[in-house]
């Protein structure tokens, strides 16, 4: 079976983003039947579909997990080799994805242009006769051509009368020419790209409804389908314990720790951008954070872990200049409970003039050579705005009024490569977020000032 791409508009209404195409009505598929069909779940629940176009790669629509320009979906896992959505409670059929790469110039404001998206596993998924990738095309389809369209659909039009299905089903849909989806995009005042077609179901009481896009379209012979960097880390400094920094976390993926971040709220934790965002459109999945313990290997245990739901970065950042807006809020699935080793501190209402601040982190020893088991603890110094430019300018970078430098104190403690995103905390407040290192003698490195982006904080905690 042979995978053909297009950006497929079943049923021409745009939709809730975070609410995508399911299939209405349709017949059951035995399983086998569409071998690359995946559910992409979220939460718990079936979020869209998926192709496997290979052992590490899931196609499927930008829709289904972008909810705005700069909120993803996180912890996405791929339930594969199955046509019962109730075998995602066993273990053998859930992958879980390790980077969303979404088409650059998709933008969820008009989302059926540029709809596509690739999610890369964690680990390859086995083949089997039950689970397989389909080829990507070589050329365009046709129009009027009938192709099969699989998803775990609703079993009525009837929107009173809705229960989705638990099993895979599959219907037909058929391709219209040019002229036909010109004209019906027009009718909702939205326009065609060279990178769309439209289809229609062929039978009546079947259709596409909000909840299952990102799906393949299939003929018998072609279907047709809708480790970031290693950031700033704490070299030297004293070990200390949890309970003088409990508002610290440790940022986990399958392939080891990340960043660090700061509890700001019991659902949501403050961080740097350029942990989570290593490329413009794509982002770190399944993060994990890791609090109320100064000891790395405590990730072993579940009381010290949670699940991240949503990753929100700033709006105006761009991989491209790490320094610049490098800040993030990452949504919890579950509140964490507050304890002495586990709490918030305070957003600033403005920019402290204080000169020192202490920074916490899980570094390297001494030598800079061996990561530290347990929470360090630096003094750094604020550098003056005119030094902290001058910095900069000698690297080619420029400042901005969001941003500012420092260095350890005294010079044999210093941020280097590993651990961004920590907090920068005076009198239980945070006023800076731990961003890149400027490599030079005097072990200088930039943090953003919370205190700029404290109303965009507030406002994103409120609405996610």
């Amino acid at each position: 079976m042979n995978l053909l791409l297009m950006i497929t508009m079943l049923i021409i209404f745009t939709v809730d983003g975070k609410k995508k195409n399911k299939l209405i009505g349709g017949k059951r598929a035995p399983i086998g039947m569409f071998y690359s069909q995946v559910s992409l779940r979220w939460q718990e629940t079936h979020l869209c579909a998926g192709t496997i176009i290979s052992t590490m790669h899931i196609l499927t629509a930008a829709s289904c997990i972008i909810f705005e320009r700069n909120t993803f979906a996180s912890n996405v896992e791929i339930l594969s080799g199955t046509a019962d959505q109730l075998d995602a409670y066993n273990p053998g059929y859930l992958s879980e994805v390790s980077l969303l790469i979404n088409h650059p110039d998709y933008d969820p404001r008009t989302p059926w242009i540029d709809d596509i998206s690739i999610l890369k596993l964690a680990k390859p998924i086995v083949y089997s006769r039950f689970r397989l990738n389909s080829d990507l095309p070589y050329k365009r389809h046709s129009s009027n051509i009938v192709f099969k369209i699989s998803g775990w659909g609703d079993t009525s039009v009837d929107q009173s009368n809705q229960q989705s299905s638990r099993y895979l089903k599959y219907s037909h849909a058929k391709v219209l020419n040019y002229d036909k989806c010109i004209k019906y995009l027009k009718q909702l005042f939205l326009y065609l790209t060279n990178s769309q077609s439209c289809a229609c179901m062929t039978e009546k009481n079947e259709g596409i409804l909000n909840g299952d896009g990102g799906g393949g379209i299939i003929d018998m012979d072609d279907v047709y389908v809708v480790d970031g960097r290693k950031m700033n880390k704490v070299t030297g400094g004293l070990r200390t314990g949890i309970e003088n920094y409990p508002s610290q976390v440790s940022l986990y993926t399958a392939r080891g720790r990340l960043c660090g971040g700061t509890i700001v709220s019991p659902a949501h934790i403050l961080t740097a951008a350029n942990c989570v965002v290593p490329e413009l459109g794509s982002t770190i999945g399944n993060i994990k954070i890791l609090s109320g313990t100064n000891d790395q290997h405590d990730i072993q245990y579940a009381d010290y872990i949670s699940e991240v739901a949503y990753i929100i970065y700033h709006p105006k950042y761009n991989p491209r200049a790490t320094w610049i807006n490098d800040i993030c809020i990452l949504k919890l699935t579950k509140a964490i409970e507050y304890s002495s080793s586990r709490e918030s501190v305070e957003l600033p209402i403005f920019y402290h003039t204080n000169s020192r601040f202490k920074v916490s982190g899980w570094g390297t020893d001494k030598a800079g050579k061996k990561f530290t088991r347990f929470l360090h603890f630096i003094d750094v110094r604020v550098l003056s705005s005119e030094t902290c430019r001058k910095h900069l300018e000698s690297f080619s970078l420029r400042m901005s009024s969001s941003q500012s430098c420092a260095n350890g104190l005294p010079p044999t403690n210093w941020v280097s490569n590993g651990d961004g995103g920590g907090g920068m905390i005076y009198h239980n407040t945070v006023y800076g977020i731990v961003s890149i290192r400027i490599p030079n003698k005097t072990k200088t490195f930039v943090f953003t000032r919370v205190s700029y982006y404290s109303d965009w904080i507030r406002y994103m905690m409120r609405t996610y």
